[in-house]
């Protein structure tokens, strides 16, 4: 039976990405295993995940880590030897190596060196999945396009074109690749999408909730929303669901106070329990910032949550997110989600609107945007490239 390891240095059953896809691989008769980092808040799938403790680097370590992030922009040699100054990078190698896999999928640039390491001493096969345009991941900040930047490019130059298979969240990010790597075949793409689960209409009542479902975190434009809630029409409400650290969940609270009661926080609850909680509030909002043509052309989980959890949807202006709000009528955009008074506009505007007709567009689009759907794709995919019969004569394999 083949064998697929997935790497992570996240907790892999709070990925529903990596979850998706493993369970799809796992259902369709792969020896699936994962290796990530302990503490996941949802019970694990249903194959074996190896989790490795959370390990700080220590003071030599941090100060080597830091040096080789610092002369990183000199070249991509030396990038890529500073990928491996961090030990933790190690342990995951032999973790997974140990797994014997003769497919490894790797998210993201982060884990990619590994999975090509595991490739060199096994000749397994290599897949990565990109969930973002990672080389413009954190653009707005200048430290991060000087001294992280080249390291992700660099990896990315030396690896992706000797993949067998690239995995892109949407067509706009498998087509930059392409070109920005000169790969020899486009990304396939396989969009994050929720397993199909059935939700009835929810009728609106008096009082309209809308709910903000995803780590609370710097970036995510959560305070222009928080600033905007006193503006809006008095009969609605702001829930925040989703994890945070203590320090900016109080900078939050804090924000919120004059809205009152309108705002509340809630706890994270597991992965496979998200869509089933959003599904009792009627409108899904999330501002996310236009911090360069990364966040154009992000296309998030959490905009298909809301709509298989049938709530009508008031995201950013943004291409990839607009074309699903627009090819859905699930519900409005956000032209400045940066600006307290432009999300006030859009939910203003919202409230103006038949918020039924809307959660029956997104119910709709669930038909459509779902894993159910995408799942089939990927596995066709994966298949032609995990067959044992694969030449190594193939152009495409490294």
């Amino acid at each position: 039976m083949t064998r697929v390891c997935f790497l992570s240095f996240e907790p892999i059953a709070d990925q529903p990405r990596i979850r998706r896809q493993g369970d799809a691989l796992h259902d369709a008769g792969y020896d699936v295993i994962g290796v990530g980092r302990v503490g996941a808040r949802t019970p694990a799938p249903q194959w074996p995940i190896v989790e490795l403790p959370v390990t700080r680097l220590g003071g030599l370590a941090r100060v080597r880590a830091m040096i080789a992030q610092l002369v990183s922009p000199l070249s991509r040699s030396v990038a890529l030897w500073g990928y491996w100054t961090d030990a933790r990078r190690h342990l995951v190698l032999e973790a997974a190596a140990a797994t014997r896999p003769d497919v490894v999928v790797a998210r993201e640039w982060r884990t990619l060196p590994i999975a090509m390491e595991i490739s060199a001493r096994t000749g397994a096969k290599v897949v990565m999945d990109s969930p973002e345009l990672s080389s413009e991941e954190l653009v707005e900040r200048r430290v991060w396009r000087w001294f992280f930047r080249p390291t992700v490019t660099a990896i990315e130059h030396r690896f992706l074109p000797r993949t067998d298979l690239v995995t892109a969240v949407n067509g706009p990010i498998a087509e930059a690749l392409e070109e920005k790597y000169a790969l020899p075949r486009r990304p396939l793409v396989v969009r994050n999408v929720p397993p199909y689960e059935p939700h009835e209409l929810r009728p609106v009542g008096p009082a309209v909730r809308a709910i903000y479902l995803g780590g609370l975190a710097p970036g995510r434009g959560l305070e222009p929303v928080l600033e905007s809630v006193p503006s809006w029409p008095e009969s609605w409400t702001l829930t925040l669901m989703g994890p945070a650290e203590p320090g900016y969940l109080r900078h939050l609270e804090e924000l919120a106070r004059p809205a009152g009661d309108r705002v509340v926080f809630r706890p994270p609850v597991a992965l496979t329990s998200m869509v089933g909680e959003a599904s009792a509030y009627d409108v899904g909002i999330f501002a996310h910032q236009p911090n360069g043509r990364q966040a154009e052309l992000a296309l998030p989980n959490k905009l298909f949550e809301y709509l298989m959890a049938g709530l009508a949807v008031c995201v950013s202006d943004m291409s990839a997110m607009r074309d699903v709000v627009v090819g859905t009528g699930a519900g409005v955009l956000i032209d400045r989600p940066f600006d307290a008074a432009a999300i006030t506009r859009a939910i203003t505007a919202m409230s103006t609107m038949d918020l039924e007709n809307l959660k029956r567009a997104a119910l709709a689009g669930a038909r459509t945007y779902n894993w159910d759907r995408e799942r089939e794709a990927f596995v066709a995919a994966f298949r032609a490239v995990a067959a044992p019969d694969r030449s190594s004569s193939d152009p495409h394999h490294h």
